[in-house]
């Protein structure tokens, strides 16, 4: 499939008529953690696609599941009811409750140990808990969409559909974030079990299909794993520019020029690289470009990452040509994309990514990796370098940094991508998925995986 045209959109799956295939009453499980990152953003597009900012709905008789019980975006209420996603007197209930008393962090740390200590051997079957399957049918929700990958999705025995967005501990091991600590077995036996009981699998991709096929084709067939683009999430817009760009900078300090990359601070995301590319730059005499980063620094990897980047910017003498910011609000994001030169994004980890179709939106050029799947992605509407080297990566933000005529190409070059595949798009074959997934759903009789 090319990106990001319509062909093959469901591959061998021919869609049927939209009033001929009436869809089960869908549950959707939003992202609820503010540090989620690109979950984030994929959710916040999901419930964008599912009632668009007019109030027309995608689907009917969609139930919200989360832990949290409002749903807001720009303080208008979603037209749905909520469910809790555990049942009442469940032990799980109390988990809000300990996050606002003993704080985010801490509950995190308490229930990332206690995962961790469970992830060993990747073969055992999934658990079943048929008691949250129970509390979910009684809300009259026969299916659900898990746009954050959850096992609840496998274990409660209700047909669903869940995004892969990646399966990089199969693909690059080498990275901590996706092995240490329990992390490789702990993915693994996640993705095994879904792949096995899945109504539906979504990648983001051709490639993210292939990925998933390649590691799990054993337990899920091919037309049981379907394609469906990024798009930027719905609070990234152009609208009154200067505005977010003076609310921006009334609120952190930024250089007048800068690169900007939001990206928390995994080693896969590469800042290092960027910074060894400002050191080149240096040697070369230029001292004037600057980057700004943006994302949460916290947990042991992160931290590590983010003292081995910024010691590494002090030691090249370039320190004061990087500007980090920690995790930011929504409201801001479009500031800063607005304010800068363009999105420096030299990560190893894809198929495709989120900040890419959100700088095409924002008319901001782009630099990003020539890797599996990305370069399909960005084609001639990015600079493609090799993430691996920090001359190849310097030589392009020189050139997007002195060149407003390619920076002009590169914006021009990322409209005719937007708009070859907006959320509308998106919109219509997210509901071509459901309607799949709804008829299999149906000739599975919501037991598929249920005898393995």
């Amino acid at each position: 499939m090319s990106w990001p045209g319509r062909e093959g959109a469901l591959l061998s799956w021919q869609a049927p008529d939209i009033g001929s295939v009436p869809l089960l009453r869908l549950g959707v499980v939003p992202a609820d953690g503010r540090c989620q990152g690109g979950i984030m953003q994929y959710s916040a597009a999901v419930m964008e696609a599912l009632v668009p900012g007019g109030g027309r709905r995608t689907v009917d008789d969609v139930t919200i599941i989360r832990e949290r019980r409002e749903i807001r975006r720009n303080g208008i209420t979603r037209p749905w009811p909520v469910v809790a996603r555990w049942p009442p007197r469940h032990p799980r209930r109390l988990v809000p409750l300990l996050r606002t008393l003993l704080g985010v962090k801490a509950v995190s740390w308490v229930g990332d140990q206690l995962r961790r200590n469970r992830a060993t051997a990747i073969s055992l079957p999934p658990r079943d808990r048929p008691e949250i399957g129970l509390w979910y049918r009684r809300h009259g929700i026969e299916f659900i969409f898990w746009t954050v990958p959850n096992p609840l999705a496998f274990e409660c025995g209700v047909p669903f559909v869940m995004p892969v967005h990646d399966l990089q501990h199969r693909l690059q091991p080498q990275f901590p974030e996706v092995s240490e600590r329990g992390e490789w077995q702990m993915r693994e036996q996640f993705y095994r079990n879904a792949a096995r009981r899945a109504t539906v699998l979504i990648a983001d991709s051709s490639e993210g299909r292939d990925d998933i096929l390649s590691c799990y084709g054993s337990l899920i067939p091919p037309e049981r794993v379907m394609s469906l683009p990024f798009v930027p999430p719905p609070h990234v817009h152009v609208e009154d520019a200067d505005a977010q760009i003076e609310r921006v900078r009334r609120t952190v300090a930024l250089p007048d020029r800068y690169l900007f990359y939001p990206a928390q601070f995994w080693p896969h995301k590469n800042h290092l690289g960027i910074v060894r590319a400002l050191g080149l730059l240096r040697a070369r005499g230029r001292v004037d470009i600057r980057v700004v980063f943006c994302g949460s620094h916290s947990g042991h990897i992160r931290t590590a990452a983010h003292r081995a980047t910024m010691a590494l910017a002090r030691e090249l003498g370039v320190a004061a040509q990087v500007t980090t910011l920690p995790y930011v609000e929504d409201a801001m994001i479009t500031g800063l994309y607005l304010g800068s030169e363009g999105l420096v994004m030299p990560t190893f980890f894809g198929p495709t990514n989120i900040p890419i179709t959100e700088a095409w939106r924002l008319r901001r050029s782009v630099i990003t990796s020539n890797i599996r799947g990305v370069s399909n992605q960005a084609g001639d509407a990015a600079l493609l370098v090799d993430p691996n080297s920090p001359g190849n990566l310097a030589d392009a933000m020189l050139a997007v940094w002195d060149d407003p005529s390619l920076r002009e190409r590169l914006v021009e070059a990322g409209r005719r991508r937007e708009v070859a595949w907006t959320p509308q798009d998106f919109a219509a074959r997210l509901r071509e998925i459901l309607i799949a997934a709804s008829a299999l759903a149906r000739s599975d009789g919501g037991q598929r995986g249920r005898s393995s």
